[in-house]
């Protein structure tokens, strides 16, 4: 197969360093990068130049330089002609994205990497909030450019843009009393226990028929989907958007103490937008989603967040396997995989869906698997919710970290179920007399995974350099991470970086959460199987999905070897092994003793040598 063409699409850096470098030059809004029609011919001599060879995203940023062509809409022209397109999950998945940029998936193969995450990414993409603020500035906005402009407009635009302004109307009406308490109750109401003096809800759901009665009679006899259709073909949220900013400068320049907060907010995208996503998702049928209705913010400084959630990925998906010849959902750990059958392809027949496995690279030598049922001290090792709090527990948790590390080499990378419970260990074990941390600290250094973005180079880049390189005594360097955060994937611990990765409990999400319960109760109503809850197992699937990707991290080629320790009695149950990678399979241990453990790591780490 010859690459003829890529694609990329999503915040494309070259976008930042021709503004940091030299430039953007602007006529009026015009980027300078961008020719106008009567230059048609650069955009297509852009369009053969990427076509011509494979090409990286900085070798584009070169080529849109020395054309003065920009590179990003040099790339959109090149896809009717491309035999290969990149893109990422949300122009994929999202009709509109894909009629937007001129995607015609018939006949075509669609290779889904990554594939592990589908089901999230298609609820999270088709899953909308949207803030009181912005539906109050929506309002104004709507109706500024209506008053301004109603003799000027057509009539079709006046009479879409009225029933928008009733809409919108309704919407900040509707959470204004929600806030208040006047917006009426449902049985699926659920109280904070600081608001029962109140007796305010602070989480609120609702079916989307319900919640549009609940509007109220003139928004209930509005189409959503026309109000919608509209917005997307006439654009005319740019114009309102546009209108607005000019208003927004004029007050600014009259008040400097304007200037900032405009300053902040200009660029934005529209907030019209976001409505427009918002009517979209209501137009779905009743039982594909429910509306959530929650406080944010300080009280007496109170926003409303209205959000769409998505309950069915398979209504978005259906369309991309109907149009397309084939598609591939390719993963280096999709285990478990009953969900893509029940929540994606129940409707269609067995056959048409193959699944393929094949074992690890790496040779059953080079990976120790082992379950750790009872610590040192012979307690009962099962870190369910309500356990966690269990001090004798948790220190008899460090005590199993400890000797894991007299015996673990190099990086030793230690999965916890969640930050709260990293922060509990970390207070637990730095007092009292056994000061776990400061013993540790004496065989290893120790990093924690940091709860912002910006930090985590820095702190992988540290680990790496004396987990690959024992210094000052220390046989290497711990790494307290969080299961579903920000190392749990995408990043290779390979070699000397981590000789063994420990999972400690399982990361169950938050039972209590309104959303995952409408989630649960909605594949419980739609599964056929009626042998087995699909409420419950969507639950374990969720939770081993998120443990899978973490083990993922280790092992990264075919000569790499590591232990894989879980930390939990309940991995060795039939229903929780079932669920691990196939690779694990019949090779792991299961100890009821902490020293057969011990033992077993310890002949292997000894074999490695």
């Amino acid at each position: 197969m010859s690459f003829t063409g890529y694609w990329y699409l999503l915040d494309p850096p070259w976008f930042d360093t021709l503004s940091d470098s030299g430039p953007i030059e602007k006529e009026g809004r015009r980027c300078a990068y961008l020719p106008p029609p009567d230059e048609e011919a650069k955009m297509i001599d852009m369009r053969d130049h990427i076509l011509s060879a494979p090409k990286d995203i900085e070798d584009l940023e070169t080529l849109g330089r020395q054309t003065s062509t920009c590179p990003y809409y040099g790339t959109r022209r090149a896809i009717k002609q491309a035999e290969l397109v990149t893109l990422p999950y949300n122009l994929l998945l999202q009709k509109r994205a894909r009629e937007a940029l001129g995607i015609d998936l018939t006949d075509q193969v669609v290779i889904v990497d990554e594939a592990h995450n589908l089901i999230d990414t298609i609820l999270a993409v088709h899953t909308l909030p949207v803030s009181s603020t912005i539906i109050r500035v929506s309002k104004t906005q709507v109706d500024l450019y209506r008053s301004k402009f109603r003799n000027r407009l057509k009539t079709k635009h006046v009479v879409h843009l009225t029933r928008l302004s009733v809409l919108l109307t309704a919407l900040k009406n509707f959470t204004e009393a929600w806030m208040n308490g006047n917006a009426g109750a449902t049985e699926n109401k659920t109280l904070d226990v600081s608001s029962r003096k109140k007796k305010l809800p602070q989480e609120e759901m609702f079916g989307v028929a319900e919640f549009i009665r609940m509007l109220g009679a003139h928004a209930e006899n509005i189409n959503p989907l026309e109000i919608e259709k509209y917005l997307r073909e006439s654009k005319i949220a740019r114009k309102i958007s546009g209108y607005s900013d000019k208003l927004a400068d004029a007050a600014a320049a009259s008040d400097p103490s304007k200037r900032a907060a405009y300053a902040r907010r200009k660029g934005a995208t529209p907030p019209l937008h976001a409505i427009e996503s918002l009517l979209l998702a209501l137009a779905n049928p009743d039982e594909d989603g429910r509306i959530f209705l929650s406080r944010t913010g300080n009280p007496g400084a109170e926003t409303i967040q209205l959000k769409y959630q998505l309950l069915n990925p398979s209504t978005h998906f259906r369309e991309v396997v109907e149009k397309a010849r084939s598609v591939v959902l390719a993963g280096g750990t999709m285990s478990p995989i009953g969900d893509f059958h029940t929540q994606l392809f129940s409707y269609l027949a067995p056959e048409r869906l193959v699944v393929y496995s094949c074992g690890h690279v790496v040779p059953k030598s080079n990976i120790r698997t082992i379950v750790l049922g009872k610590g040192p001290r012979g307690k009962p090792l099962e870190f369910k919710f309500g356990a966690r709090g269990d001090e004798e527990l948790i220190m008899e948790l460090g005590q199993t970290i400890l000797n894991l590390t007299n015996l673990v080499p190099n990086g030793f990378v230690v999965f916890l179920p969640s930050y709260a419970f990293l922060s509990l260990v970390k207070t637990a074990w730095g007092k009292g007399e056994n000061k776990i941390l400061e013993r540790l600290s004496k065989k290893k250094k120790i990093f924690y995974e940091p709860q912002e973005n910006g930090d985590v180079e820095s702190v992988l880049r540290e680990f790496s350099a004396i987990a690959s390189n024992s210094t000052e005594g220390l046989t290497g360097a711990i790494l307290f991470a969080v299961v579903g955060a920000k190392l749990s994937e995408g990043l290779n611990f390979s070699d000397g970086l981590a000789r063994a990765v420990a999972i400690v409990g399982l990361p169950f999400a938050n039972l209590g959460s309104a959303e995952l319960q409408a989630r649960m109760k909605y594949v419980r109503e739609h599964t056929n199987n009626s042998g087995v809850d699909a409420g419950k197992e969507l639950y374990e699937n969720l939770c081993m999905r998120a443990t899978n990707q973490s083990i993922g991290r280790a092992i990264r080629h075919r000569g790499d070897w590591a232990a894989i320790v879980f930390i939990d009695q309940r991995y060795g149950t039939p229903r929780i092994r079932s669920k691990l990678p196939g690779w694990i399979g019949t090779d792991l241990e299961v100890t009821d003793k902490f020293g057969d453990a011990m033992k077993q790591l310890g002949e292997f780490f000894r074999s490695k040598k």
